[in-house]
């Protein structure tokens, strides 16, 4: 059973024990912050406006400037063309660019252990031979040989099958 707290009963009651005293030894004091120092202001002259300060600001600067770059530009315009359009269309809807790599979709699949471990082999043989493939791509290579392999199948049964009612 647990021993009450007093303490936690009494609002009157005090702690007889002392706190610890902490060693400050070995401990650095705390830098201080430097004082703010307020900045200098530079006073214009009240005979010129704002915009003729700004002028005398912009024609006071050199040719070359503080990054070493100069004003000048390095290319000429011209009035050339640079896009050459056509008049083929694409065959897509706009804003849909036909991309080179087909879109990946994160799928979960039940494989067994042997299939794994056989495409880890083939993996590291791969890696062995200098081709860097991961265990995704070697699927996705064996679901598309698969997938053809089945099309190519089903192709030929409807031959068949058209074939034989022809010939009746």
């Amino acid at each position: 059973m647990r021993e009450p707290r007093p303490e936690d009963f009494d609002p009157n009651y005090k702690l007889k024990v002392r706190p610890e005293e902490i060693d400050l030894s070995g401990v650095m004091p705390i830098k201080p912050k430097p004082p703010i120092i307020p900045r200098k202001t530079v006073e214009m002259p009240a005979d010129k406006s704002a915009n003729e300060r700004t002028v005398e600001r912009a024609n006071a600067r050199t040719a070359v400037h503080a990054n070493g770059r100069t004003g000048e530009r390095a290319n000429e315009r011209t009035d050339e063309q640079v896009n050459v359009r056509t008049k083929e269309r694409p065959f897509t809807r706009t804003g849909e660019h036909p991309s080179k790599q087909r879109k990946t979709v994160r799928y979960s699949f039940q494989f067994y252990a042997d299939q794994v471990a056989e495409l880890k082999r083939l993996r590291a043989q791969l890696e062995l031979n200098g081709e860097d493939k991961d265990l995704s791509q070697l699927a996705r290579e064996a679901f598309d040989a698969y997938l053809t392999e089945i099309r190519e199948r089903t192709a030929e049964r409807e031959n068949e099958r058209s074939a034989e009612q022809e010939n009746g």
